[in-house]
């Protein structure tokens, strides 16, 4: 039986373990930078109104060849804080590749500009 079978419906002690384990990437130093990142993230999407992200990739490997037990566990971040929105602009081609701000397709009117 393996140990997530005898620890089934123990959410609490899986938690535990893998909490555990993220306290250990880096001595700690990794789980302290995740909480910064996310910190600055909440931060950044309350004050736009957009949507971010934080990614975390956790990636394991043997040390060697000869020896499996032994892994070296490697972490990487990725943040995309979200960007303000800007204000839109309406415009209207105009031929020869030109913009205006006024429709070409509609007449002007007398004594407006």
């Amino acid at each position: 039986m393996s140990d997530l079978d005898s620890e089934k419906g123990s959410v609490t002690a899986l938690g535990d373990r893998f909490h555990e384990f993220l306290k250990n990437i880096r001595d700690g130093q990794a789980a302290i930078e995740w909480e910064k990142k996310l910190g600055e993230l909440v931060e950044a999407v309350a004050a736009t109104g957009n949507k971010g992200s934080l990614q975390i990739t956790i990636t394991v490997k043997p040390l060697d060849e000869i020896d499996n037990a032994r892994l070296e566990i490697l972490d990487k971040t990725v943040v995309k804080i979200p960007e303000p929105s800007h204000a839109r602009t309406l415009l209207f081609a105009s031929g020869k590749g030109r913009l205006s701000r006024r429709d070409p397709r509609q007449p002007a009117l007398p004594g407006l500009n």
